[in-house]
């Protein structure tokens, strides 16, 4: 009979540690999970800031008015699309290339009235 007290009391007490063991385990996983969740939110949340900072910017940048008139504009493509045009490289195959590509960027800076685009090519090219 004392064997089965021993035996009840030596289960329960085995029982009793795994039950622990298990729940530590468990709460282990718990604050692991929340943790991944803590840093998913905090880099959501860092994420948004920039994006945020980012939209305002370019708001910011396409709400102003130009500070140019549309006659320089006008005037630095001509003069850029003189130095710059693809028939100035007859014969010259990786030149033309080469100046098809900087024409393209020209003319794509002027469709969407882009004064300082134009300017950093000019001023690259030594053009007033």
């Amino acid at each position: 009979m004392i064997e089965f007290i021993i035996l009840g009391v030596f289960v329960s007490i085995l029982v009793g540690g795994c039950i622990t063991m298990v729940y530590i385990k468990r709460k282990k996983e718990q604050e692991e999970y929340e943790e991944r969740i803590r840093r998913i939110q905090s880099d959501y949340e860092r994420r948004k800031r920039i994006h945020e900072a980012w939209a305002n910017q370019m708001r910011q940048h396409y709400e102003q008015k130009p500070k140019f008139n549309e006659k320089e504009l006008t005037m630095l493509y001509r003069k850029l699309a003189l130095r710059y045009h693809p028939d100035k490289a007859k014969g010259d195959k990786q030149r033309e290339q080469i100046l098809t590509k900087i024409m393209s960027e020209i003319n794509r800076m002027y469709d969407i009235k882009d004064m300082t685009g134009l300017q950093r090519i000019a001023k690259q090219a030594n053009i007033q």
